[in-house]
C-alpha cells in the first residue's frame, strides 16, 4: 500500500511530497518530541502549497523502535496526500527527545525566554492548546513551530522549503 518517495519523479505532487518530507523530517530532527515511548503516534492534517496550487491530506508519525544502546529513536512517517500514500523512516537522538519531554512545561511557562511567543493553537478537532510559537530554521527550511504539551511536542508547524509551504496541524495522539 505504501511506497518510498522517488525523488526523480517529475509530476507536481511528487515534487510537493518530496519537499514536504524533507521539511517534516528536518523539523522533527530538531528534537521536537515529548514522551518518546515505543508505539507513540500522533496524527496531523497537512496542507502543502506551491505556486498557487495546494494539496491536503494527513500525516502520522509513530515511534517504531527505540535503540538505547545507539541512543536512537526510530520513527515512521506515513502521509496521504490527494490519494497518494507514502512512508518514510527517520531516526532522532533519544536523549534530545527525552530532554524536551522533561522540559516541555518549562518551555511553555518561559516561552519568551526561549525566544518564542505564547499563543493558543486550535487543533484540527477544535481543541485549544496553549503553545509556544518558536522560529525554526535549518539549511533550506524556515518557518514556525508551535510547541505544546502533546506527544512529539508539536501542535502546529508552518515551514517553507524549496518553494513549498507545508502546514501541519495536530489532530490526535495515542
Amino acid at each position: 500500500m505504501f511506497r518510498r518517495i522517488n525523488a526523480s519523479a517529475v509530476n507536481q505532487r511528487s515534487v510537493l511530497m518530496n519537499a514536504f518530507f524533507v521539511c517534516a523530517i528536518q523539523l522533527f530532527a530538531l528534537g521536537a518530541f515529548a514522551w518518546p515511548t515505543l508505539g507513540d503516534e500522533v496524527q496531523y492534517d497537512v496542507l502543502m502549497e506551491r505556486g498557487g496550487q495546494s494539496s491536503s491530506g494527513t500525516m502520522s508519525i509513530r515511534v517504531v523502535s527505540i535503540d538505547a544502546a545507539r541512543n536512537q529513536l526510530n520513527l515512521q512517517y506515513d502521509i496521504s496526500i490527494s490519494g497518494q500514500n507514502h512512508r518514510q523512516a527517520s531516526s532522532s537522538n533519544l536523549t534530545d527527545a527525552q530532554n524536551l519531554a522533561n522540559n516541555i512545561q518549562s518551555i511553555l511557562a518561559n516561552c519568551q525566554a526561549f525566544g518564542g511567543q505564547n499563543e493558543t493553537v486550535v487543533t484540527a478537532t477544535g481543541v485549544s492548546l496553549p503553545s509556544c510559537k518558536m522560529p525554526v530554521s535549518q539549511s533550506n527550511s524556515q518557518g514556525w513551530a508551535w510547541i505544546a504539551d502533546v506527544k512529539f511536542g508539536m501542535a502546529k508547524t508552518i515551514t517553507t522549503s524549496n518553494g513549498v509551504t507545508s502546514t501541519l496541524l495536530f489532530r490526535a495522539q495515542n
